[in-house]
């Protein structure tokens, strides 16, 4: 019986290792998206949201809204901008549709009311705005 050298056990293994890596590459390009497997479910694209006037509103969109939409985020630029648009995300609006925005913008209104006689009157104490509020 012969004896397998060592350096043949080892340039054979390696030589395995890297068909079996192999077989697997090349099925799939950067950018394109991934056929899904024969007799699995399509993947569906999550519909978009929907939006309708609410009541009260005026069809054009107010300068401000269009301005927040628009204005790029700030962070400075730099190595440290990731970590300043990580740690003020919640400085951020998020976009309400449907009945959420219209139950928000209502908010707002009863808000609003509330405290104008107040504004009007310069009458800011922190009581006065708790007993308007509540």
């Amino acid at each position: 019986m012969s004896r397998a050298r060592p350096g043949f056990l080892l340039v054979a293994t390696a030589t395995a290792a890297v068909a079996v890596l192999a077989a697997g590459c090349g099925t799939e390009r950067a950018g394109e998206q991934a056929a899904p497997a024969r007799g699995a479910a399509t993947p569906t694209r999550p519909a978009e949201p929907t939006n309708f006037p609410c009541p009260g509103e005026s069809r054009t969109p107010s300068p401000t809204a269009t301005a927040n939409a628009t204005a790029p985020a700030s962070g400075g630029g730099g190595p440290l901008a990731d970590h300043y648009a990580e740690n003020h995300g919640f400085r951020e609006p998020f976009p309400l549709y449907g009945q959420h925005r219209c139950d928000g913008l209502a908010a707002v209104q009863r808000i609003k009311a509330a405290l104008e006689p107040l504004r009007r009157r310069g009458d800011f104490a922190p009581e006065s705005i708790q007993s308007a509020l509540t």
